[in-house]
Parts: structure tokens; C-alpha cells; sequence
């Protein structure tokens, strides 16, 4: 996950560099793309900025913009101003999935359930450590416990609380790891295989 990570808060951090905010980061508009080179065979993509740039031309909005699962609690105010910080609450979100598989919030694994219990569940109930979490959902892997503080830093409900960019962000994860994060060509190849498949599969 981390090699994707790295790519993925490197291009989000460019944005954030240049004043925009994504606003509807998650799994769907994060795209893992073969190269046709032997020594960066994959590249992450960020895409579907749309709604950053309907906020742009409008200048203003009416409306609460964002996937419910991923967006952050400022997004449901549509008064407020969007930060980078907005983008920042859904890389935490989009790391437990990738590491787990499965939504860190609990309503969003249940059958049928409505936007009122996500919100619910975003914006009032205590936010448990990812690990826990993890054990409790029974995701595919289990979310490493030395990135606790770094998810729980991602998803403060204030966003002046959160990792101001994904820069900022990505420098905190790296050092959380305490792990040099291989170059793309030697990841093993059971891993790009994986990336492949997780390309097709989105």
C-alpha cells in the first residue's frame, strides 16, 4: 500500500499546491496504470476532478458535494470553505480500505443502510482506533496498530486538527512506518500483479 500511497499523496499534494481540493477523493477515482517502461512499470492516477472544478466555476456552491462513505464533516456545511484538509479525512479513509477491504465506518458494511447512519456515525459517534475497527469489520488484513495516531489524525472531525495537505500527510505516514518504500520496479511481482487486476477491477 504504500508505494500507491506515496504516488497517490504526491499528486493530491500538487494540487493541493496549486489551491484546488479534490472533494471526492476515494477508491473509484484512484486508478493504478501500466506504464510502458522497465523501470516504472505503474503509475497511480488521481482523476474525476470534476467537482472541484463545478466549485471553481461556480465560485460558490448550494449544495453538499461528495460520497457519503468519503467525504469529510465540512462537506455537509455548505457554507464552509474547502481545504486541503477535506482531501486529507478521505486518504485515511481510502488507506483503511485498502488495507482491510472493507468501509471504516461500520453502517457502510451493513445491508441497505441509509445516508442518515453514515452521517450519524461521521459526525457524533467516538472514532475507534483503525486496528480495532479492523477487528471488529474481520477485514482481509489487519490494520497495523503503529498507524493509529496517523489514521486518527486524518479524521478529526475539525479539519484545523487534520494534516493541513497530503504532503504534510504523506511525510507523517513514511515516518510512522519507519520503512523505505522500494522503488516500483522491484516490487515483487506478485504485488504488480495485484495492481493490475485492482485496475481492472476499478
Amino acid at each position: 500500500a504504500l508505494p500507491i500511497m506515496e504516488q497517490l499523496c504526491h499528486g493530491l499534494g500538487a494540487a493541493h499546491d496549486a489551491g484546488i481540493v479534490h472533494r471526492d477523493l476515494k477508491p473509484q477515482n484512484v486508478f493504478l496504470c501500466r506504464l510502458a517502461s522497465s523501470s516504472r512499470p505503474w503509475s497511480v492516477k488521481v482523476l474525476d476532478f470534476g467537482i472541484a472544478k463545478v466549485v471553481a466555476d461556480r465560485n460558490q456552491t448550494t449544495a453538499a458535494l461528495g460520497s457519503p462513505a468519503w467525504m469529510a464533516p465540512e462537506q455537509t456545511d455548505t457554507s464552509s470553505d474547502m481545504a486541503p484538509a477535506a482531501d486529507v479525512w478521505a486518504l485515511g479513509l481510502v488507506l483503511f480500505w485498502m488495507l482491510t477491504g472493507r468501509f471504516y465506518w461500520k453502517a457502510m458494511n451493513e445491508q441497505n443502510t441509509g445516508v442518515q447512519a453514515v452521517l450519524r456515525e461521521m459526525l457524533f459517534e467516538p472514532l475507534v482506533p483503525p486496528s480495532r475497527r479492523a477487528v471488529e469489520l474481520e477485514g482481509e488484513v489487519d490494520f497495523p496498530d503503529a498507524l493509529d495516531n496517523w489514521f486518527l489524525q486524518c479524521v478529526q472531525r475539525s479539519p484545523d486538527d487534520r494534516f493541513s495537505n497530503a504532503n504534510v500527510a504523506w511525510d507523517e505516514l513514511r515516518a510512522a512506518t519507519g520503512k523505505d518504500i522500494p522503488p516500483s520496479h522491484v516490487l515483487p511481482p506478485e504485488v504488480a500483479e495485484l495492481a493490475a487486476r485492482a485496475a481492472v477491477d476499478l
